[in-house]
């Protein structure tokens, strides 16, 4: 038996989030954060194999804000990048920035299309892309298990160790 990947998410929107848990939930040690100070937290506090962060959040706390930065403090912006990077310095071993906005909808988004793919930050590996999607009810969230079944698909076999979760993952989301 392998050990149970430990798994942060970071994503702002209740809905994505709470599919995450529905979907992950009973899979992984699964932590989720809901802003950028709350992941930046939880990277401070725990030890994850993967993190999948969204890339637009808003920073959550008034922490170390002067007064413009008040003004902006629950204004999304795309925190996903200092959280990847702060990430590979706590040495996540797999870290991926996905979105479900494009780039017809946001100027960060258009950058993806010059930095989507894969990156090699210090020892940790970066995905950047958008977010598979999937209908519950009457919206669209974001599809984690298909986000992870994603990863373990790229060429990045000596990133992964042969993890059980990954099979059931497979048998009960499945491409």
């Amino acid at each position: 038996m392998t050990e149970t990947p430990k798994i942060l998410i970071v994503e702002d929107n209740k809905a994505h989030l709470q599919n995450a848990v529905e979907q992950l939930g009973h899979f992984v040690d699964l932590t989720t954060a809901k802003n950028f100070d709350s992941g930046l937290d939880a990277l401070r506090d725990g030890k994850f194999t993967f993190m999948l962060t969204d890339l637009m959040m808003p920073k959550g706390t008034s922490r170390t804000m002067g007064d413009r930065g008040m003004e902006m403090i629950f204004e999304e912006m795309p925190y996903g990048f200092p959280l990847a990077f702060y990430a590979a310095r706590k040495e996540v071993p797999i870290i991926a920035i996905v979105t479900d906005i494009n780039h017809h909808q946001h100027p960060m988004a258009y950058s993806f299309d010059y930095i989507h793919g894969v990156h090699r930050i210090n020892n940790s590996i970066l995905k950047v892309g958008g977010a598979p999607m999937m209908p519950k009810g009457d919206i669209y969230v974001k599809d984690w298990a298909r986000a992870l079944l994603d990863l373990r698909e790229m060429d990045l076999k000596e990133a992964f160790p042969e993890m059980e979760f990954f099979q059931k993952l497979k048998e009960e989301y499945g491409k």
